[in-house]
């Protein structure tokens, strides 16, 4: 049975409606326009936020297959598939948001209960603000009215007390500006902003309550909205006309379901600061949100809309209005990200050395870490001498050290293991603790650590095509907004198929090409060729990749493992693969060397899922160390 419920409530009839009403959102959260069934001159058509529609002027009401019917002269049926028809052609963005949401899951979830506050409370902020001259005339030096500050619901509070902490205790009862993010009838995020200072201690937050962008109420369907990183931003642009938002911080990593409300929006404008860091966030963006979204760039020494507002169009509401609607017109003319100019990037670029990077690939172990640099954009090749020896271990452990303790957003595609099977695997890590022992309890413990992480795995055993993989993991990093990717592994599909090395080749381009364009860190998982008598148990070179040799070929380094066969083993016969817990780390290939050594002992806990560093008194391999580095 059909659920009509769900079609006649469904946002996208707002575009049905809007082909025959040219609608505008009033105040009460109603889109308002003039009814197309009578002749009138005051708008008296309403499309309520249910979708619901109902004209005061000629008494005219129903639902969206009605609208259709009456409009188009037309039987229920045929009203029913018109509207089918048009609220089932999605945007890719929307195709792709049910396929990630049901495959990648949070490796731990601690289903944090966050405060809100009723909408009707808010009220006394809003009036506290009205009553304070200071207030009010510090909006003014930031050109904001009065009445921009009502219609966006600021409040004022005198004195936050504790909230403004050790920075701020000397401001704490001199005035704050109130920033609501309003969803329905609550209040779920509060910032407040000192009207004494920026910083230090200049900014505060309501505990307990969610991170969300701010003024999110705007968003409209028929109008493009403007993200800022400042309230005050998004202030100028309301006041000017224009639908804007802010989010929480600058370098705020977006969820979902902040993306999700962006994209509800007819195009997405990111209208961040000209900063370095504001360009690279907003460009980060940018990737990720890909379709229907620009950038734009404010004029040259402008920093951001509030500057602009202020100096380059000196308080002049016309003026700005004018330069932001020409700004967005040179935005829309350009719309692939990533193409810089050389000059720019050499003028503006960092000094840090690659080594110091932030954003590039780090591992826990502090001789590995030395090895090699991956920045954003680079794939990492990993295997083993044989199976068995941890590969999945140690792509988890360096990429969940990258979430916990380097603010990575990761995806971890894994062709055998289960989500469940990895939480079993990360609680061991995190817990120290036998994984063959732990507990539903155990995992609670764990998640609790994991809260605030931002680690997905993903598993669909029904999907079999390594192209398919790559289509879903290209849209779980954009909409998680991933900076490390993890396959394991490559060679589970692309194994006993016809024209095998062929597609390995082309599924490596397809790699790069996705960690190039979205500016993510890949892991790539290989498995190595069937050792023969005499090669197996000796150390893996380059060469030893199982299928094309381009999947090394195309990696910016490749990393392997190698334990030696145990020699307890070895004693009764031999007739099983135990190797011995010391493990060789080397890079076989570095693009971009390290300023440490080539390799590393690591000792392997196979209980807890993890290795951990141990002092270096091995014997150093046969031959030079280096002898299998290749540099570029």
């Amino acid at each position: 049975m059909e659920d009509l419920d769900a079609i006649k409530t469904n946002p996208k009839v707002l575009a049905i409606y809007g082909r025959h009403v040219s609608l505008k959102k009033d105040s009460n959260g109603r889109y308002v326009g003039l009814c197309p069934f009578h002749s009138e001159k005051s708008a008296s058509f309403n499309v309520f936020p249910d979708m619901r529609f109902h004209c005061f002027g000629c008494s005219s009401a129903g639902n969206v297959m009605q609208f259709v019917e009456k409009i188009q002269n037309c039987d229920f049926n045929t009203a029913v598939k018109i509207v089918k028809d048009e609220i089932g052609v999605e945007s890719s963005w929307d195709q792709t948001r049910q396929k990630v949401d049901s495959v990648f899951k949070p490796v731990a979830d601690a289903n944090k209960v966050y405060k809100t506050i009723p909408l009707e409370s808010w009220s006394k902020m809003e009036t506290a603000l009205a009553n304070s001259k200071d207030a009010v005339h510090f909006l003014d030096s930031r050109g904001i009215t009065l009445a921009t500050a009502q219609q966006l619901r600021l409040g004022f509070a005198q004195n936050i007390g504790s909230l403004a902490g050790q920075d701020g205790a000397d401001i704490a009862d001199k005035g704050w500006i109130a920033f609501p993010s309003i969803e329905g009838d609550k209040v779920v995020s509060c910032k407040y902003r000192s009207t004494i200072r920026k910083k230090p201690g200049g900014f505060a937050r309501q505990p307990g309550m969610a991170t969300a962008m701010w003024n999110t109420e705007t968003v409209d369907v028929f109008e493009p909205v403007y993200l800022t990183e400042g309230e005050f931003d998004a202030c100028v642009l309301e006041q000017a006309g224009f639908r804007a938002v802010s989010v929480p911080s600058a370098g705020t990593k977006l969820t979902p379901a902040m993306k999700d409300m962006l994209m509800k929006a007819s195009f997405v404008v990111l209208a961040g600061d000209s900063d370095t860091t504001g360009a690279e966030y907003m460009r980060k963006l940018w990737r990720e949100l890909s379709e229907r979204t620009y950038v734009l760039a404010w004029p040259e020494s402008m920093k951001d809309a509030n500057q602009t507002f202020l100096e380059n169009c000196g308080r002049d509401l016309d003026k700005f209005k004018s330069l932001v609607l020409e700004l967005t017109s040179k935005a829309k003319s350009v719309p692939m990200p990533d193409v810089y100019s050389l000059q720019e990037v050499m003028q503006n670029g960092e000094d840090t050395s690659l080594s110091e990077r932030p954003d590039r690939l780090r591992f826990p172990w502090t001789e590995v870490d030395k090895m090699a640099i991956l920045l954003p954009g680079s794939v990492m090749g990993m295997m083993a001498t044989n199976t068995g020896q941890g590969k999945t271990a140690w792509t988890l452990q360096v990429s969940l050290f990258g979430a916990r303790k380097h603010n990575e957003t990761v995806v971890n595609w894994q062709c055998e293991l289960s989500p469940s099977e990895i939480s079993v695997m990360v609680a061991a890590q995190i817990l120290r603790k036998n994984r063959n022992f732990i507990t539903k309890d155990d995992l609670k413990v764990a998640a609790k650590q994991l809260e605030g992480v931002q680690y997905y795995v993903g598993n669909n055993p029904s999907i079999n095509n390594i192209m398919d993989v790559l289509d879903l993991m290209e849209a779980a990093i954009k909409r998680l907004g991933a900076t490390i990717a993890v396959l394991d592994t490559l060679h589970h599909y692309t194994t006993g198929i016809d024209d095998e090395v062929r597609v390995q080749a082309a599924a490596m381009k397809r790699i790069k090409q996705i960690a190039t364009e979205t500016g993510t860190k890949w892991i790539v998982v290989f498995h190595p060729r069937k050792a023969n008598s005499q090669s197996k148990g000796k150390r893996v070179h380059i060469s030893d990749v199982k299928g094309a040799a381009s999947a090394g070929e195309a990696s910016d380094a490749v990393a392997a493992i190698h334990r030696e066969l145990s020699k307890h083993t070895e004693d009764e016969g031999g007739a099983n693969d135990v190797y011995e817990e010391k493990t060789l780390v080397e890079f076989l290939k570095t693009r971009s060397k390290g300023i440490g050594k080539s390799s590393a002992f690591l000792h392997f806990f196979g209980e807890f899922a993890s290795f951990e560093s141990i002092e270096n008194n091995y014997p150093e391999p046969e031959g030079d160390s280096n002898e299998n580095d290749v540099s570029f």
